[in-house]
């Protein structure tokens, strides 16, 4: 096999096993592994065979964050500085290093690592640290369960209920995490009656989508189907967010509540905001009511919770978690 082929080779297969849905019993040399490590394995191959590829090593450097081993992933991206070519290859790992850095609130570096950016770009450092304070505001915030203190008042026929969508059964039907996030739907439409419900999940089973499945079940239950806005295209919660963004400006909705689980909402809530942060759009203000999970561990749900609202806070700016050309995925 040729280096080219090779190189080719362990990407496809790091890329096959960072999307798979196995993800804590996958088969790697006759033993079960998580993917992210058997895609970490394949990428340490790449980066083994091509050391010079930015690409890699950057990735390499991404899956660290999503394993939790921060400091791996800041020594890796500070190997990709200097490994930099471009003014966007430097804009794109300088935005790495911030992020993280300010995850574990080392102010100090923020500050250096920031003003090298604002050399390059005042408007790259200007749009990052507004993506920063979002972060900040949504993990100092409570997370609010309780659905009869919503967080902003309600504009009648202007506000919308957003459920989340969450994998189906492979027979096609509720698994129980979307029961609850629909009944708890449900109990909102009492609460707030003139407000649309957009149900929101692709990702089909059975020939039927996730939106399909809630709007069905929600009709059931004595909801007017005609308050259902249905979005069956998203695949991701990055998806759900900007798919839902687009059907609520066209219904001219300008306030929407987000309904999840404790664990999703407030990422799913940083999101919805991120994606405005650009946009021409009229603001739609967004909050969130959670189903709590109260046989999670607090703190350590906590730091998963923050952690994941820095990794999809750099993957809705633009950055793929896995990007080694033409291997791409978000």
């Amino acid at each position: 096999m040729t280096a080219h082929r090779a190189l080719h080779y362990h990407l496809q297969q790091a890329l096959d096993a960072y999307q798979s849905p196995v993800r804590t019993n996958y088969p790697l040399h006759h033993q079960q592994v998580s993917n992210l490590e058997a895609a970490i394995y394949f990428l340490n191959l790449a980066h083994q065979q091509q050391p010079e590829h930015l690409s890699t090593l950057l990735t390499l450097a991404t899956l660290h964050t999503f394993q939790g081993d921060i400091d791996t992933a800041i020594a890796l991206f500070r190997q990709c500085l200097i490994r930099c070519q471009s003014t966007p290859e430097h804009r794109r790992v300088l935005t790495y290093l911030i992020a993280w850095h300010h995850y574990q609130h080392d102010h100090q570096s923020v500050a250096i690592t920031l003003a090298r950016l604002r050399q390059l770009s005042s408007q790259s450092a200007g749009f990052l640290d507004r993506v920063l304070g979002q972060i900040e505001r949504i993990l100092t915030q409570p997370i609010q369960s309780n659905a009869e203190e919503p967080l902003h008042p309600r504009t009648p026929n202007s506000h919308a209920l957003i459920t989340l969508g969450y994998k189906l059964q492979p027979d096609g039907t509720l698994a129980r995490p979307l029961r609850s996030r629909l009944n708890l739907t449900k109990k909102l439409s009492l609460l707030y009656p003139t407000s649309a419900i957009v149900v929101t999940g692709g990702a089909p089973q059975q020939g039927h989508t996730e939106a399909q499945r809630m709007k069905q079940w929600l009709i059931e239950n004595d909801v007017d189907g005609q308050r259902i806005i249905e979005e069956g295209l998203a695949t991701s919660t990055i998806d759900n967010a900007r798919f839902s963004l687009a059907l609520l400006h066209q219904h001219g909705i300008r306030q929407a509540t987000v309904i999840s689980h404790a664990a999703h909402v407030q990422r799913s809530q940083l999101l919805f905001q991120l994606l405005q942060l650009d946009s021409n759009q009229p603001t739609i203000t967004v909050d969130h009511c959670a189903l709590p999970e109260p046989h999670i561990n607090q703190r350590s749900q906590a730091k998963a919770i923050k952690r994941n609202c820095y990794i999809d806070a750099l993957r809705a700016i633009g950055l793929p978690a896995f990007d080694c050309p033409p291997f791409v995925s978000l």
